[in-house]
């Protein structure tokens, strides 16, 4: 078992190399095969994204059960890993053929989306994207079972090989300036290699672990059944977002505004993501808290310690630093369309930062039916909003849905603990200083409504927001930035 120390440290090392890698591999695509046709190759890849976050909630399970198992149920354990791993094999192939099924009907007949004379070219790079998403789908497998075991030092690792593979394929296929298809086939044999590895780990370091049929039990699936499938609606409800919000991009806009869309998200995700990956580690030590004593302890202790971080966090990457990222996104890209929408993402994502210590605690707890129901609701609105903005007035402002979705669950959440624990919710907001939360809210949405009336003035908008967040998150920073450097670095105590 490893410490947090060093699975922070891997998992924040994991989450930058993933986002410098993205950048280039993004720039290279687009340069290579252009706004329009890399759009169409986005918008593939984030069905079969999808489809990875359909696996009956066994991914999340497994960390959960595993971690629990592992100390002194070790039958137990044999027997839900190879229950785990026939429901991802059967459920991959299942997924494979629908997945068809729905770029069928819903792409390839879709003249806006898909040209005619295109067809031919993006069913073999929808089909090879297929078979990568099956390799995928049974790694989730293998790395969700490591991340059980507390080693998320090698899924890390194994995670940055795969990426680093990525990269050097997709220099490769500019240089040669190789159509769309190799490009498909460049991640089929990264995610190939990488299960290999996966498996190979498994069996050198954790071969005391059995994965066999005569194993397979329906009573550990009957033992997860009602986590597993709260779960799995939170990674599908979840994970539909990025999809949808594509999907409806190139039907009621433009495909090639899926592209620009692609760039502020992958900046904004990334941002957030690296925050998420340092405490990643939450949800194995909230999995073991048994009375309702632990779980106050826990949310008004360490999750409050938490908690502060994450808002000091967005504080200085989406207000200080904002600056510095839309130069970056400026510079490399040129694309001021995204900047627009970068700052309304940050503006979810600020919440998010803020509000993922009791999302997970909550999942950890078993209580993750309560956040597949909110999951439900985001991409409902998000998707109505959005749909309404392109229709009504034909711009992305439909995107600030996602905004308010986010600012009425993380406050449902808390209405939950509140009721589920017994605390303050004036008290909570208090100390961990919400109203700074509230001003950073206030600025980054003023952002993209000057910047669509004048992108001009990104310079002044810009100069400003991070002037002023400064100004207010100073101290916070000053004494919760060690704190997060010493989780991200992995010298926490």
């Amino acid at each position: 078992m490893f410490s947090d120390k060093k699975n922070s440290l891997w998992l924040s090392f994991q989450f930058v190399a993933m986002l410098l890698i993205s950048l280039v591999t993004l720039k290279l695509n687009l340069l290579n095969f252009g706004t329009r046709q890399f759009g169409i190759w986005i918008m593939f890849a984030s069905i079969w994204g999808f489809g990875s976050a359909i696996d009956f909630g066994f991914g999340t399970a497994l960390i959960k059960y595993v971690a629990e198992y592992n100390k002194y149920q070790k039958e137990e354990l044999n027997n839900l890993l190879s229950t785990s791993f026939f429901v991802f094999f059967i459920a991959a192939f299942l997924l494979f053929g629908f997945g068809n099924l729905i770029a069928e009907v819903f792409f390839f007949a879709d003249v806006n989306i898909v040209k005619g004379d295109e067809v031919y070219l993006f069913r073999k790079v929808f089909l090879i994207l297929g078979f990568a998403f099956v390799i995928q789908y049974m790694t989730i497998f293998y790395k969700s079972t490591l991340e059980g075991l507390n080693n998320f030092v090698l899924t890390s690792k194994i995670i940055m090989f795969y990426n680093f593979g990525v990269l050097l394929g997709v220099i490769v296929v500019t240089l040669l300036t190789a159509n769309i298809i190799y490009l498909s086939l460049v991640y089929l044999v990264s995610r190939f290699i990488t299960f290999l590895i996966y498996f190979i780990m498994m069996k050198k370091r954790y071969g005391s672990l059995k994965i066999n049929l005569r194993s397979f039990n329906f009573a550990s699936i009957k033992n997860i059944l009602g986590f597993s499938l709260s779960a799995q609606f939170i990674s599908v409800f979840s994970a539909l977002i990025d999809p949808a919000i594509k999907y409806i991009i190139g039907t009621y806009f433009q495909v090639s505004f899926v592209s620009s869309y692609e760039i502020a998200k992958r900046f904004a995700a990334a941002i957030s993501g690296l925050f998420f990956a340092a405490f990643k580690i939450v949800l194995p030590k909230v999995s073991v808290l048994k009375s309702k004593d632990d779980y106050k302890n826990f949310v008004l202790g360490e999750g409050l310690k938490f908690t502060k971080i994450g808002l000091a966090y967005s504080g200085l990457v989406f207000g200080i630093f904002a600056f510095v990222i839309v130069f970056i996104i400026n510079w490399w890209f040129n694309a001021p369309e995204s900047i627009i929408v970068f700052l309304m993402l940050a503006l979810p994502e600020s919440i998010n930062n803020v509000g993922f210590t009791n999302y997970t605690f909550l999942i950890g707890i078993g209580k993750a039916h309560i956040i597949a129901l909110v999951q439900f609701f985001n991409v409902a609105i998000i998707s109505s909003f959005l749909i309404l903005g392109f229709v009504l007035f034909n711009n992305i402002f439909g995107l600030l849905g996602y905004f308010f979705t986010v600012v009425i669950v993380n406050l449902f959440i808390l209405l939950y603990i509140k009721r589920l624990i017994g605390f303050s919710i004036y008290t909570y907001l208090k100390k961990i200083k919400a109203y700074k939360l509230l001003l950073l809210l206030i600025m980054l949405l003023i952002g993209p409504i000057v910047l669509y009336q004048n992108i001009w003035s990104i310079s002044l908008t810009l100069g400003l927001l991070s002037v002023f967040s400064f100004f207010i998150f100073a101290n916070d920073l000053k004494q919760y930035s060690g704190v997060f450097v010493k989780y991200l670095m992995g010298k926490n105590d």
